[in-house]
């Protein structure tokens, strides 16, 4: 999750994974997440909503069951796609379509930091890291 005042945070991969940098294959080590700008406002707010939809039907169901919880829980980054991927009012993969989207845009997420992140690098990097990281986009 970006802190306030930051614009940008490296995730740490721990999962690697190995891509093209000039004429060289290299192991990507993290990406660099940056904020969303104006150009991607159209994504980021699909995304939001899918999150809120997601959010408010658990919240719905919590209440229904009489579940008494005083404190929220805390939504980590890999709990975003698990509570999204339970939710009957979102669609999993348009949202998955739509980060994907959002994660190729120029300066949103970089592989070192540098390498824009393109569909065939995409293919590479394991669906827990995009758990990960879209949950950190929050």
């Amino acid at each position: 999750m970006l802190e306030e005042g930051k614009t940008e945070f490296n995730y740490i991969l721990k999962t690697k994974f190995t891509y093209a940098k000039g004429a060289e294959q290299v192991e990507a080590e993290f990406i660099t997440l940056s904020a969303p700008t104006s150009k991607t406002t159209q994504e980021c707010s699909a995304l939001k909503q899918a999150f809120f939809r997601a959010m408010g039907e658990r919240e719905n169901a919590r209440t229904k069951s009489g579940s008494t919880d005083a404190e929220a829980e805390d939504i980590e980054g890999s709990d975003v796609l698990i509570l999204i991927a339970m939710s009957s009012k979102v669609d999993l993969p348009e949202v998955m379509e739509i980060a994907k989207k959002l994660f190729q845009q120029p300066t949103i997420a970089l592989i070192d930091g540098e390498t824009k992140m393109k569909t065939e690098l995409m293919g590479r990097i394991v669906l827990m890291i995009w758990k990960i990281c879209l949950g950190s986009t929050w």
